[in-house]
């Protein structure tokens, strides 16, 4: 038996060292993502870095922080003292098309969270009652899974863009803290926020949508002499 687990690792090592030697990658990499300061709910610069133990697999962190002046559209304005932020991690295998191009998919988790205060506004718990409120403190987060993937087009030796796309599940949480809430019969409906959900509390499973593009700066590349995987 011991023969045997000295074996498979001896094969291992060795299959590990042949794809160094036929298949060029970048061990570490710098990344941002300018489509995401356009995003028009959740803002934010998005950095991240990916790390590659294996020319085939990588494993990618990413955090994003609040940047609302070239959001679309004004959707937001009466969150107050609204803060956020985005955690992003991925597994992803790549797929060597050519020295130039690559093509990548794997999955990703994501944690969203969410913390805002509204004024004079309205509110419905699960009990169906309607309440105004003078002021509620809301809690709205979100995490989830994903299935992405997306083709990345290198220029010179360090620098490429990636353009991505993933769809997965979304869990979303919301939570209030209301402040002077008094019951009423209805909301008119001229004045339903459509497409808040925060109007509510509870937990929903939504779809989870996400695409954009990249840039990137990776350090190490190494250069194969041998042909590209796509024609051995």
């Amino acid at each position: 038996m011991k023969k045997y687990y000295l074996t498979l690792a001896a094969c291992l090592i060795s299959a590990l060292a042949i794809c160094q030697q036929t298949e060029p990658f970048n061990r570490f990499s710098l990344k941002i993502t300018p489509t995401s300061v356009f995003n028009p709910n959740l803002a934010c610069i998005l950095t991240g870095v990916e790390f590659q133990p294996h020319p085939r697999l990588g494993i990618q962190l990413e955090y994003g922080f609040k940047f609302q002046p070239l959001s679309l559209f004004n959707w937001h304005s009466d969150k107050h003292d609204w803060h956020y932020q985005k955690l992003k991690m991925a597994l992803r295998w790549h797929f060597l098309k050519a020295e130039e191009v690559r093509l990548f998919a794997g999955f990703e988790g994501f944690y969203f969270p969410q913390r805002y205060f509204k004024t004079d506004d309205y509110f419905q718990p699960e009990n169906g009652v309607y309440y105004q409120y003078d002021k509620s403190v809301i809690n709205k987060n979100s995490w989830g899974l994903s299935l992405s993937s997306g083709v990345s087009y290198c220029f010179g030796k360090h620098f490429f863009i990636e353009i991505y796309g993933g769809l997965g599940v979304k869990f979303l949480s919301i939570r209030h803290q209301l402040t002077n809430a008094v019951a009423i019969d209805g909301v008119p409906f001229n004045e339903w926020s459509f497409g808040e959900k925060d109007t509510r509390q509870g937990n929903w499973v939504l779809p989870y949508l996400d695409c954009g593009l990249k840039i990137g700066y990776a350090f190490g590349q190494i250069r194969s002499s041998g042909k590209p995987f796509s024609e051995n």
